[in-house]
């Protein structure tokens, strides 16, 4: 776009207009006397022959209308040569143009007339260069502007921020790990764009598409990385009440905690995580192959939504997870010394702050 000819390479500099060289048109005239080309003080050019004549507006008045214009009636007695200074500090004119007014008064009619309306047309030719001008500068800057969109990245700080709000919603007591969490993400970061600094989603599609897929990619991680967080918990005979608070800790996002409610039922998904995966611990499975695990907790909550419906508040789902629980406490007895690391997790530390104010690092 810095190549000659370019619509950015364009140079509006100051446009001044022509100097008429007014004075070879001028006639004899001495301040105080009575001139006789005073008509330039009307937008008529016809001399008033009564008192009773209405003259038409003056041009003064007619170049600002804050200015009071001369009573046309004292055209005989005007001092002209101060009427036209009064009127270029007014206008706050130039030397230069200060000159030109007086020049043009002392020309006749025909020549004042006739080099009004070259003023005229020049300033209305500067005025479409101008346009043409401005217009090509939009043309460019819209260019400018569709590479920088085709070329749509999120910063870094977006990126974090959206993983940690797919792994927020993540430990949520979820109906299913297909296409849910995405909807809800996705939803939330809809009705919050503004905190993520990216107002054109979900509106704009590039923009959306983005991401959308870093939405989608850190959920299979997600998935991942807890599946093997929950053979760990296993495999180390970690109480539940210590995984449940590990779990948040990790991956809740802000400084709100969950409700006594919401942990519990936080608690009992992941009971039944580790009820669906006890049965595969130990089996030998190649690298890359599904365990079935998802797909065991996808058909386990698919069945407990038939049973119980689809609201985890009524008393039905409250007393499945009572029991799920106490099962759970159980196998699985919490001890006061016990202590467990994410060994080999893929889990990010996340910047509180990022969630409690607007700022982000580009």
């Amino acid at each position: 776009m810095s190549q000659s000819g370019s619509p950015l390479s364009l140079q509006l500099g100051p446009q001044r207009r022509p100097r008429f060289n007014l004075a070879r048109f001028r006639t004899p005239y001495s301040p105080g006397s009575s001139p006789r080309n005073i008509n330039l003080l009307t937008t008529s050019g016809l001399q008033t022959a009564h008192p009773s004549d209405q003259p038409s507006p003056p041009l003064v008045s007619m170049l600002d209308p804050t200015l009071s214009p001369p009573n046309p009636l004292a055209e005989d007695t005007q001092d002209l040569t101060a009427f036209i200074n009064s009127v270029a500090d007014d206008l706050a004119f130039s030397g230069d143009e200060r000159q030109q007014l007086h020049d043009l008064a002392l020309m006749p009619m025909s020549y004042q007339m006739v080099s009004l309306m070259a003023s005229s047309l020049w300033l209305q030719a500067a005025h479409e260069k101008i346009a043409t001008e401005l217009e090509d500068i939009k043309k460019g800057l819209q260019e400018v502007a569709e590479h920088l969109h085709n070329d749509f990245r999120l910063t870094t700080s977006q990126k974090t921020f959206i993983k940690e709000t797919v792994r927020h919603f993540f430990i949520r007591p979820v109906p299913d790990y297909n296409s849910t969490i995405n909807d809800i993400v996705q939803t939330y970061m809809k009705n919050n764009n503004t905190k993520y600094r990216l107002p054109g989603y979900p509106s704009d599609p590039i923009v959306r598409i983005t991401a959308d897929r870093l939405i989608n990619v850190t959920k299979n991680n997600m998935k991942s990385n807890f599946r093997r967080l929950i053979w760990n918990s296993i495999e180390k005979r970690e109480s539940l009440k210590h995984l449940t608070t590990r779990v948040i800790n990790d991956n809740n996002m802000g400084s709100r905690m969950p409700t006594a409610e919401t942990t519990k039922s936080i608690a009992s998904q992941l009971a039944l995580m580790r009820k669906v995966a006890r049965p595969l611990v130990g089996k030998k499975i190649g690298k890359g192959t599904d365990t079935g695990f998802w797909d065991g907790m996808n058909k386990s909550l698919k069945r407990l939504r038939d049973e119980y419906g689809r609201s985890r508040t009524n008393e039905m789902w409250r007393k499945w997870e009572d029991d799920l629980i106490k099962a759970d406490e159980a196998d699985f007895p919490w001890s006061a010394t016990e202590h467990h690391h994410d060994e080999g997790l893929n889990m990010d530390e996340y910047d509180e702050e990022m969630f409690e104010g607007p700022d982000f690092d580009e």
